[in-house]
Formats: C-alpha cells, structure tokens, sequence
C-alpha cells in the first residue's frame, strides 16, 4: 500500500508539469499584427471607398478582414489579401447604419493572430439630398482678392465628416488643374483655417482652394470659382539718384566717392514695426564665407518706420550688420576690373517691413533672413546696374 502510494505519488508529480505545458510544447508569442485605421471614432459612408491599414506583424503572408457589429461578426470584407498593411474597401449599399462597428483582422495561417479596431466606428447610409458627408468650400468662392503676405480666412461647412482634412491651392480647373502649394497636410475638419499668404505665391488670377477628406480622399470639394492672389504691398522703395533698373551714377562707386544712395521709402503698412535693408551684387564672385552669387554690400535693420535714406546715411537709429567682407558698413559698389573699365554688374536693394522687432547684434545677412520668418508683411525690391562708361 504504501508503496503503490509512493509509485502514484511520483507518477502525478511528473505527469502535472505535462498537462501544464501547451500540447505539443508550442509556446504561442503575443501578436504584433495592429489594426491602425479605422481605430477611432470615424463615420463612413456606404457606397465610399476607405483604407483599411494595418501593422503586418507576424501574422504570416495574408490575412482574412471580417467587419463585427457589437464585437460579433457581421460579414466578411475579405476571406483572404495580401498582409501587405493596406485593403481599400468600398463599402456595399446593405451594410446597415450603425455606431458599433469594428474592424477584426486575423492571420489565415494562426487564428490565434488577431487584433480588432480599439474603439467604435460608425457606418450611415450615402445621403441623395446633398446634407450628411459632404465638404463645401464657402470661401474663397470665387471673385475675391487676397494680398501675399496677408492673413485670410478659408472656410468651409464640415458636414458630418470625421477625422482631419487637407487644404491645397490649385490653378485651372478639372484635369488640368494643378496642386500649387499644399497649404496644410492636417487639420481639424472644424469649418475655417488661418492661413497666412507666403510671398513666394505667384500673384495671379485663376486660383482655387481644395479640401479634402484624410479619411476619404474621394470626399472633396474646390472653390467653384477662381479668385485672385495679389500684390497688396503698397510698400514703395525708389532713389532719387537712378532710375529702376537703371545705371547708378559713378558717385555711389569706388570710382566715386563711394557714398551709400538716397533711398525714398514710403506706403508702409500700420501694422509693421520694423523694416530691414539688403543691398545685394547680383553677379558676385562667391568666397569661402559667402557661396551665392549674390554678394552682399549692406545689410540694414531696426530701421525706424518713416525712415530715410541720405548720402552716405543711413535712418537714426538703424544698425548695420555685417556684410558678405565680414564689415559691420556699407560696401561701395566695384565690380571687378579697373577704373573706368569694369565688368557690368546687376545690384538689387531688397526691403522687408515685418511685424516685430529684431535683435541685430552684428548679424549677417543670413541670420536676418533666419528670424525674419513668418514675420514678412511687405516686400520690395528696386534693381540697377553700374557699368563703366
């Protein structure tokens, strides 16, 4: 008895490890397969195409997507695709309105590899009365005219759409339209969005703005006509001593006396409170400090509003920064050559009124333009030429 006791005693205490461990001693790892769209509160519509993305995991070669209702399978999206991370699915006209909806997707080779959307989505039925999921562009929408460098307002009626949107400026219309600038990858789908001109916009007359569903990309809406991008800066820079595009007198050279030019600046917006000077050649030679072909003579910030230029002055208060020779002063233009015989060359004074004030402790040219920055509210530029006679 007590040995039989002893025999079965021994038996158990090898035989429970055994029932312990998985059948066949396979030790199943956590999935890494993650259903990453749709995983938020979405709202689709039936009759739309949407991407359904995923992190692949190891979930083998493909998957099977089933759509589940209350955590319970409503239908198949697909039984069997690719585990490439992406399934565009359009969505079938029977698929009934509902907010329980999830996405399950499932490894075909291991059942056990699954991952469900985190949170409900909702499915409603395409609207024929032009409410529900639709995008409007209300402004611009057509004939308007905004200035570079100012700050408008592009609005819109969300709809009903969930998610962000995307905003883009086009020219032309239908298929030979174009994208000229992406104004913003991702924002809120919340009916308006600040946008702030940036003077590299091209003024003209035949642009629109497009916006368009991150969730949807087939969900967009244009302005339904064209409206106008214009020089608003009635910033004016002239010298009483050359015409534009003119030839500079020998007086403001180093053949002359090399004084700085008169410069005569007016229309100045309220809303500025600094403006800044560059004085660039245009056909430079570069050195080891400035690369470009724009060499610079002069850079002028802190300028007062209403300031002044006169020979050899620059406004009260100004300061100079330090000019492509490393000096903290105007260069006198002198192209290359000797007196009365040098190369023509191209200048260009360039002036910005921004709407701050800047710290300008012997700063390059460089520099200024780095803190300038979305600072730029006007922007002009007057061009000569010094040539030996």
């Amino acid at each position: 008895m007590t040995k039989n006791f002893r025999f079965f005693s021994l038996f158990g205490l090898l035989f429970i490890p055994f029932l312990l461990t998985p059948l066949g001693n396979i030790a199943f790892s956590a999935s890494t397969l993650k259903v990453t769209m749709p995983n938020k509160a979405f709202k689709w519509t039936t009759g739309k195409k949407y991407p359904i993305k995923w992190s692949k995991g190891n979930a083998g070669a493909y998957v099977k997507i089933q759509l589940t209702k209350s955590d319970n399978h409503y239908k198949w999206i697909t039984k069997k695709t690719k585990n490439d991370g992406k399934y565009t699915w359009k969505i079938p006209s029977t698929v009934v309105t509902s907010s329980a909806y999830k996405i399950k997707i499932t490894s075909t080779k291991n059942k056990k590899v699954f991952d469900s959307s985190n949170k409900t989505f909702t499915i409603t039925k395409a609207s024929n009365s032009g409410g529900g999921d639709t995008l409007k562009i209300t402004a611009p929408n057509g004939g308007e005219s905004w200035g570079l460098v100012s700050t408008n307002t592009i609005k819109w009626d969300k709809g009903t759409v969930g998610g962000d949107v995307i905003l883009e400026l086009r020219t032309g219309s239908g298929t030979s339209g174009s994208t000229e600038l992406e104004i913003t990858a991702q924002t809120k789908n919340d009916g308006a969005y600040s946008w702030k001109i940036p003077d590299t916009v091209a003024t003209g007359t035949n642009y629109k703005i497009r916006i368009r569903s991150i969730t949807d990309r087939d969900l967009t809406d244009t302005s339904n006509k064209t409206f106008s991008i214009v020089d608003s800066a009635s910033l004016s820079l002239t010298s009483s001593a050359f015409t534009v595009g003119g030839k500079i007198p020998v007086k403001y050279t180093c053949d002359g006396n090399g004084a700085s030019p008169p410069l005569t600046i007016s229309g100045v917006s309220s809303s500025v409170k600094e403006l800044v000077l560059f004085l660039d050649d245009l056909d430079g030679t570069p050195t080891a400090t400035n690369t470009t072909t724009d060499w610079n003579h002069w850079v002028v910030t802190n300028i007062p509003v209403g300031g002044q230029f006169k020979d050899y002055r620059k406004p009260a208060g100004s300061v100079e920064g330090k000019n492509s020779e490393g000096d903290l002063k105007f260069r006198p233009i002198c192209p290359p050559g000797s007196k009365g015989d040098r190369t023509k060359h191209n200048y260009r004074f360039t002036l910005y009124a921004i709407d701050k004030k800047l710290n300008n402790n012997s700063s390059t040219r460089a520099e200024i333009v780095t803190a300038m920055d979305d600072a730029i509210l006007q922007k002009k530029t007057l061009t000569f030429f010094f040539e030996s006679p």
